[in-house]
């Protein structure tokens, strides 16, 4: 008791120590006892962690919905991948189509399927910005 007299901020510097102790609440006059700021310091308390569980529920809801639309570009990436792998297979993968030879596409005929995979990749991209 005498520490406390001494000490009289102590509460002040421990505000977590009310929440430990049990007192009785007998004051008379127009005095606050410790049991009443004990009640007040603990419901600022409890208020304060409600506040942050309410704030980490919403970080945890937008992570899940910033992770499905993560999934849902990397499936529409995924498509979108192997349908340019198809449309830009090589002629000699393809079963009963002979190969062709070597050097017998025009520098025209280039341009025109390097325009074609331009155009598909764009399309994919449209796609996929469309899902998100």
């Amino acid at each position: 008791m005498r520490y406390l007299e001494d000490q009289p901020d102590f509460f002040t510097r421990h505000p977590d120590l009310f929440g430990q102790l049990t007192l009785k609440h007998e004051v008379g006059g127009g005095a606050v006892s410790l049991i009443e700021h004990q009640v007040h310091t603990l419901r600022a308390r409890g208020q304060e962690l409600n506040q942050q569980l309410r704030d980490l529920v919403n970080v945890a809801r937008e992570n899940d919905a910033l992770g499905a639309r993560l999934h849902r570009f990397a499936l529409a990436m995924i498509d979108a991948g192997s349908r340019m792998t198809r449309s830009t297979a090589p002629a000699s993968s393809a079963p009963g189509i002979s190969p062709r030879r070597r050097g017998s596409e025009t520098p025209a005929r280039t341009r025109r399927c390097a325009a074609r995979v331009r155009g598909q990749r764009r399309s994919a991209l449209e796609r996929i910005a469309q899902t998100l």
